[in-house]
């Protein structure tokens, strides 16, 4: 099965639950895994693990916010996940920042 892997802040998670309740269905019908850092467990080493999923990933999804661009991992990491996702197949960038709701506003 093909993995998307999804890099967003954890600021922005609101975000990225509504996109993964548009790709659910990519999940249910067997043709994607879906792949984020809550799924990394307790105690693990969550940059190893990352590095792991982009490396098994099929298609990237970046959800770019300004929280996004100034989070410490991007900034401290940017050259290491700019040369691992060179690698993955496909890379789209989400921009929440375009919608003029923010999720839950009326």
């Amino acid at each position: 099965m093909k993995q998307i892997f999804i890099s967003y802040s954890h600021k922005d998670e609101i975000w990225k639950d509504r996109l993964l309740s548009h790709l659910r269905v990519l999940e249910v019908e067997g043709h994607y895994s879906l792949w984020d850092d809550r799924q990394i467990g307790i105690g693990s080493q969550w940059f190893k693990e990352i590095k792991t999923a982009i490396d098994n990933a099929d298609i990237a999804i970046l959800l770019v916010t300004a929280d996004f661009l100034t989070s410490q991992i991007l900034f401290e990491k940017k050259k290491f996940l700019v040369f691992r996702l060179k690698n993955v197949s496909k890379v789209f960038i989400y921009y929440p920042l375009l919608s003029n709701l923010a999720p839950g506003k009326k």
